[in-house]
C-alpha cells in the first residue's frame, strides 16, 4: 500500500506542516429546497474556484498549503489540486458570477465577519497527479482535517486522461470538457472509444442552464463516437441552435452535456436510423421547444 504522504513527499515541496487536506462534497439534505450541487459542474464551468476560496472556520487560519479532493462515492476522494495560499482578501472586492451566489447566498451575506477570500495558487509540480489519484478518506463526517501524521491509503492513480469508467451505453452523460478529453488522450480513454465506434445511434444534447434540448443521430462509420467526434472542437457541430449560443458566448458549451438515448445495430440503413430520429423528437418536442430545426 502507497500512501498519499510516500507519494507527495521529496518535489522540492514540504507539505508536512502547516497543510490542511480539504474534500468538496455536496452533502446537502434533501429538505433543502436548493438543487444539490455537482461539483464537476462547478469545474466545468470554472467556478470551484468560488466555491472554495470563501471560507470562515479557524481551522483554515496560518495555513500555508491545501491539497483539495473532490469527493466521490463512498468514501474515496479524487486529489484535484494542489494550492499555495497568498495571503487573504476581502470579499466584496471579488466579482463573483451571480450564478454562484445564487447558488450559495449564505455565503456571501454582507458583514460577515468571519468570512475571507483565500488567495490559491496551484503548484505547478503535483500537475502530473490532478485528477488522478484516487484515496480512501478517512472520516466521512469531516470535509476539511489537518494533513500532518495523516496515514491515507491510495486506492489507485488512473492513467493521464483517464475521464471515467463507461459502464453501459444508457447509463452516462459527458461534459464537453470530458468528451474532449476522450479524444485527446484516446489511449487512457480506449474502452469509450470503442464502444461508441461499434453502434449506431440516437443522442441528446442537453443544454443544462435552459433546459433545451437537441436530438441527433448517428450512423456510418466509426457510429456514434463517428459523430461525436465533430462535437470536439467547437461544442456545436454545425448544429446551426447549438453554433448560435456557442457563438454568442464561447464558454458556453460548458453547459452541453451528452448521452445516448438509443442504440442501434451498426449495419442499420441510414434511413432507419434516422427514422428513429423522427419519432424522438416527436417524442420530446425538440422541434418545438428544443435546439431541432427539422
Amino acid at each position: 500500500m502507497i500512501t498519499l504522504n510516500e507519494l507527495l513527499r521529496n518535489r522540492n515541496i514540504d507539505l508536512s506542516n502547516d497543510t490542511i487536506l480539504i474534500r468538496h462534497k455536496d452533502n446537502r439534505s434533501k429538505k433543502d429546497n436548493r438543487l444539490k450541487i455537482d461539483m464537476f459542474d462547478l469545474i466545468e464551468k470554472d467556478y470551484l474556484k468560488y466555491y472554495q476560496s470563501v471560507q470562515f472556520q479557524p481551522i483554515f487560519e496560518n495555513k500555508k498549503y491545501w491539497i483539495v479532493f473532490i469527493g466521490l462515492e463512498q468514501s474515496k476522494a479524487m486529489l484535484y489540486e494542489i494550492y499555495e495560499i497568498k495571503g487573504t482578501r476581502n470579499v466584496e472586492s471579488i466579482n463573483i458570477p451571480k450564478d454562484i451566489r445564487k447558488m450559495f447566498p449564505e455565503w456571501f451575506v454582507e458583514n460577515e465577519k468571519n468570512r475571507k477570500w483565500y488567495n490559491l495558487e496551484p503548484i505547478n509540480e503535483f500537475d502530473d497527479l490532478k485528477q488522478r489519484v484516487i484515496i480512501k478518506w478517512n472520516n466521512p463526517i469531516a470535509w476539511v482535517q489537518n494533513y500532518s501524521k495523516k496515514n491515507i491509503e491510495i486506492i489507485e492513480i488512473l492513467p493521464t486522461g483517464y475521464v471515467k469508467d463507461f459502464i453501459d451505453y444508457l447509463d452516462f452523460t459527458l461534459t464537453y470538457n470530458e468528451l474532449k478529453k476522450i479524444y485527446t488522450h484516446k489511449d487512457a480513454n480506449k474502452r469509450w472509444i470503442d464502444k461508441l465506434s461499434s453502434v449506431n445511434g440516437i443522442y441528446l444534447i442537453l443544454d443544462k442552464k435552459t433546459g433545451n434540448q437537441y436530438v441527433g443521430s448517428a450512423y456510418g462509420k466509426n457510429g456514434i463516437w463517428g459523430r461525436w467526434e465533430n462535437y470536439v472542437n467547437n461544442g456545436h457541430g454545425k448544429n446551426k441552435l447549438l453554433e448560435e449560443l456557442v457563438e454568442n458566448n464561447e464558454n458556453y458549451v460548458a453547459n452541453f452535456q451528452w448521452t445516448v438515448l438509443e442504440t442501434l445495430p451498426a449495419n442499420l440503413s441510414k434511413d432507419k436510423v434516422i427514422s428513429y430520429e423522427k419519432k424522438y423528437k416527436e417524442k420530446l418536442g425538440t422541434r418545438v421547444f428544443g435546439l431541432n430545426l427539422n
